[in-house]
């Protein structure tokens, strides 16, 4: 994360920046589900100080076994919090707002 971080103070840029903000860009101007979607997917590609931390402590492991087990631990926490966010989310925008017409949801 420190070598993350000094990269950033210097200005260099993730290897992949470029690339991912040529995908983004036609992406973010857009307000159809399916262009939201490819957003998230091509945002998913940048990285992630959070990932380089959990890499490292599974790598110091010293077993394939448990460095699995640690990521697969470390990608399954957070399911349920951002499950119910976006269940919050969708609810409280339910009464109005970019929903289009006819398509209404009920909590």
């Amino acid at each position: 994360m420190l070598t993350q971080a000094f990269g950033l103070t210097l200005g260099a840029a993730a290897p992949q920046a470029g690339l991912i903000q040529h995908l983004a860009a036609p992406l973010t101007s857009s307000r159809h589900p399916a262009a939201r979607y490819g957003l998230g997917v091509v945002l998913g590609f940048l990285p992630c100080g959070l990932i380089y931390g959990a890499l490292g402590a599974a790598a110091g492991t010293g077993s394939m076994l448990q460095g699995a087990l640690g990521m697969a631990a470390f990608s399954s926490a957070p399911c349920l919090p951002l499950s119910q966010s976006g269940g919050t989310v969708s609810c409280s925008a339910a009464g109005g707002g970019d929903w289009p017409a006819g398509s209404r949801r009920r909590c």
